[in-house]
């Protein structure tokens, strides 16, 4: 301990480690099921406040239906 010398710095210089970037194909690999996600809502959305409305649903719970999915996306998607 006695004669050392601390250089201000020294510890919190570490070699910097470069990340390699992840190619375009792999994005693009990982993204392809929320395409199928995608397309399916794309069908099913038009189509479910009239099929609610003729299981017997009222009008507003039926467009509420409707709400509801991109209402709770909005909380859920950042987890």
């Amino acid at each position: 301990m006695a004669g050392e010398t601390v250089v201000a710095g020294a510890a919190a210089k570490a070699p910097k480690v470069e990340q390699a970037a992840w190619p375009l194909w792999k994005l693009c690999l990982m993204a392809l099921p929320q395409l199928g996600v995608q397309v399916l809502w794309c069908f099913i959305g038009p189509n479910s406040a009239p099929y609610m409305l003729h299981l017997g649903m009222g009008p507003a719970l039926a467009t509420l239906n409707n709400v509801a999915g991109p209402i709770t996306g909005f909380f859920t998607g950042p987890i």
